[in-house]
């Protein structure tokens, strides 16, 4: 039995660990979830500002084509129906601290969530770029700020 336990141990000395980096989508990277909600406030919301549900939602839509399409339809036809499938992402919740932590964006005294100064002047930098995040732009493009929050809530109530 002990010879097995020392082969064994000598097997284990045998094998090497190399480290590699670890590959993460750049849809889970900090700095691309804060740079889309950066967009998605920049774009869609008034000077008042994006509640969370609304970047939420937008968020879920620009990740799903089909939800997309059925908020396009909403926002610009006055269609009756409902936004199915959405999802909540904590990602949006972790580039909000994070995109308030570097003051890009800060709560309004209504809680919503408004671009700075500093995040204006980093809206703009992207804006300006045309190849930086050119599908999301356009897909925000087709929503503006035809989508408040009275029509959000109205939309989500109707799939309860």
């Amino acid at each position: 039995m002990k010879d097995i336990f020392d082969d064994i141990k000598g097997l284990v000395n045998q094998i090497n660990f190399k480290n590699r980096p670890v590959h993460i989508s750049y849809k889970y990277r900090t700095i691309y979830q804060v740079s889309r909600l950066t967009l998605i406030v920049g774009i869609t919301s008034t000077i008042r500002g994006c509640s969370i549900l609304k970047a939420q939602v937008i968020s879920s839509a620009l990740d799903n084509e089909e939800i997309l399409r059925q908020l396009d339809i909403l926002v610009n036809s006055g269609g009756a129906g409902f936004v199915r499938g959405w999802r909540y992402n904590q990602l949006i919740s972790s580039a909000i601290n994070y995109s308030n932590a570097e003051m890009l964006t800060e709560f309004s005294d209504t809680g919503k969530i408004v671009l700075t100064e500093k995040g204006r002047c980093f809206f703009d930098e992207i804006m300006a770029d045309s190849e930086l995040f050119s599908i999301e732009k356009n897909q925000l493009l087709k929503i503006k700020k035809k989508l408040s929050d009275a029509k959000l809530m109205t939309i989500l109530e109707r799939g309860m």
